[in-house]
């Protein structure tokens, strides 16, 4: 079975984009804690961080499921060929 890479990245293209985005933030929000240490920025750049830890828990999550699929899908077509081949 061949992956078709186009496929994929058109129909996740919005987690893609999310992911960017996040880390955009993330990346943010460190320089902000370096640069101006103990100021309310901190308290941004906190949320932005636990916002990324529960994000990026989800993601793992979606990300396994999608496996799950896919490998199972494979393994239904492996058997469907030997089935037919027998």
């Amino acid at each position: 079975m061949r992956l078709n890479i186009n496929k994929i990245i058109k129909k996740d293209m919005p987690i893609i984009l999310m992911i960017f985005m996040f880390s955009l933030l993330w990346m943010l929000g460190i320089y902000y804690i370096n640069k101006y240490g103990d100021t309310p920025i901190t308290e941004k750049a906190s949320v932005i961080f636990a916002g990324m830890k529960i994000f990026g828990f989800l993601f793992g999550i979606y990300l396994f499921i999608k496996f799950l699929k896919w490998s199972y899908k494979t393994i239904d077509e492996k058997v469907d060929k030997e089935i037919q081949q027998k």
